[in-house]
This record gives structure tokens, C-alpha cells and sequence, in this order.
């Protein structure tokens, strides 16, 4: 439905696009989503943060996904909710990694 590629430390989206339009609110309220998730490490020593976050409801998934070598930024995608997980994640781990 929607991507946004995000820098979590800025507080910037950085660029968006998709079949739907959102305003800038809503693109910031993601970014903010996203910084929320990923500032919460586990407090266990040892283990590394989280580099993947799902939210799922009846209209839909929210999937976050963190560069490994670039922390602060972030891809965000909006999904339909009948999305298959697995193969997509796939799709978005390779091609976040292409990003530079």
C-alpha cells in the first residue's frame, strides 16, 4: 500500500511512496511509530535490538524494518492485511540493503 524510508534520530521521513497518499501528519506520526519501537532494547546484556516490527489489525499491517549498518533509519510499509509475511520480508530485507 505504502513505503516510507525514515531517520529515527531526525525524526524525518526522508521519502515515501505507494498506491495510497497520506498526509505529512500521518508519515510523521509513523516516523514517530517507528522511533518507539526500536528505542526499546532488551535490558537483558548480551542480546541485540530489534531490527523487525510488526503491528497487525483487521485493516492492515504495519511492518518496520531497520538497517543493520544504520540504525536510525528505517523502512516502513504499510501492507494489506492478507499480506504473506515470510516472503515479503524477504523482498524488503534485500532491497533496504540496497539502499545507500
Amino acid at each position: 500500500e505504502m513505503a516510507a524510508y525514515v531517520d529515527i534520530d531526525m525524526g524525518t521521513v526522508l521519502s515515501s511512496d505507494g498506491a495510497l497518499a497520506y498526509p505529512q501528519e500521518y508519515l510523521d506520526a509513523l516516523c514517530r511509530m517507528a522511533a518507539s519501537l526500536f528505542s526499546r532494547t532488551p535490558s537483558m546484556a548480551g542480546h541485540a535490538p530489534f531490527d523487525i516490527a510488526t503491528l497487525a489489525s483487521v485493516t492492515g499491517l504495519r511492518v518496520f524494518l531497520r538497517r543493520a549498518d544504520d540504525p536510525a533509519h528505517v523502512l516502513c510499509r504499510l501492507c494489506a492485511p492478507e499480506m504473506t509475511l515470510p516472503p515479503f520480508l524477504d523482498h524488503a530485507q534485500a532491497a533496504l540493503g540496497d539502499v545507500r
